[in-house]
């Protein structure tokens, strides 16, 4: 090999700045999506979780009332669930929901449309509805995915679903369905059930 061909290799080894330029963007794409990701398996585990914990506040509320004939006067719903363990609370003892900034119980007749019953008691059901206030969009687009059983939906007071010939809720409505109810950033979710 000659002397000018030996420089004209050496001066050619390595990458030019155009090209590393390019490395540097295509790394930069597969971080941001890894990064998207992320956050999506994050939120979708973190809504599981809080799924599982109104579950699970459900069928103790279900369980302290299995002997009653109604939901009505629950005392102290909240404190009960607290001690159950099934309820999380903050250092100063107060509810920390599942989801949402705070949680409330009542106990209710309801008709299956969601409508509070009046003097009449045909078609109407004993309840208990756990509300959430402030619950952000991805959490009540995940929640109304999930098939909580015989249930009425509502956000922002208003029944979030098709009914079936007997005026029953039609859920879990699709995510589709869902964005129709779960339009702001946060809103108030309740759940009542039979």
């Amino acid at each position: 090999m000659l002397a000018g061909q030996r420089k004209n290799i050496i001066a050619q080894c390595g990458r030019s700045a155009i090209e590393m330029l390019g490395v540097l963007g295509v790394i930069g794409v597969i971080s941001a999506g890894v990064t998207q990701l992320a956050g999506m398996a994050t939120r979708q585990t973190s809504s599981a979780k809080a799924i599982v914990e109104i579950q699970d506040m459900a069928d103790k509320i279900r369980a302290l009332y299995s002997w009653k004939t109604n939901y009505r006067s629950p005392a102290d719903i909240l404190g009960y669930l607290k001690d159950q363990g099934v309820l999380r609370v903050d250092t100063n003892g107060a509810a920390v929901p599942p989801v949402g900034t705070s949680i409330s119980v009542t106990g209710q007749r309801l008709t299956s449309a969601g409508a509070t019953c009046g003097a009449s008691t045909a078609g109407c059901h004993e309840v208990f509805t756990i509300t959430f206030t402030s619950v952000p969009k991805e959490n009540c687009l995940d929640m109304t995915a999930y098939n909580w059983g015989n249930y009425i939906f509502k956000v922002n007071g208003v029944l979030a679903s098709a009914k079936d010939a007997s005026g029953y809720p039609l859920l879990p409505m699709s995510k589709t369905q869902a964005l129709a109810y779960c339009t702001a950033v946060t809103q108030d979710v309740s759940l009542s059930f039979y």
